[in-house]
């Protein structure tokens, strides 16, 4: 009888920890959503996943997200912009030749 209590008891546990994940993850999408993001990097870091981590003006943007990864060459200096309630992230870089050069992420779940 015992045995059967702690196996319902770990189920328990388990389906609330997946619950709340998925309930995390999706406020933080619904955050990248509805929020406008605009600015110049401050800086760049990498997460364990190699996901890029942006600061623009004192704020920290997690965008992985969007898939954007060291591989997509982010580097202080280049602008970043996403209107409100949409799904697509504008990186603007300037190349060394001097011409500017934007490409789009979207957001993805």
């Amino acid at each position: 009888m015992r045995k059967y209590l702690m196996q319902f008891i770990a189920i328990c546990i388990s389906i609330y920890l997946i619950i709340n994940l998925q309930n995390k993850a999706n406020k933080n999408y619904n955050d990248f959503y509805t929020n406008k993001i605009i600015g110049i990097i401050d800086s760049v870091h990498y997460g364990v996943q190699s996901q890029a981590i942006i600061m623009i003006d004192n704020s920290e943007y997690d965008l992985s997200f969007f898939n954007i990864t060291k591989n997509d060459g982010l580097i202080k200096g280049d602008s970043i912009y996403k209107k409100r309630n949409s799904k697509v992230l504008e990186l603007h870089s300037k190349s060394s030749n001097g011409y500017i050069y934007t490409r789009n992420f979207e957001l993805k779940k």
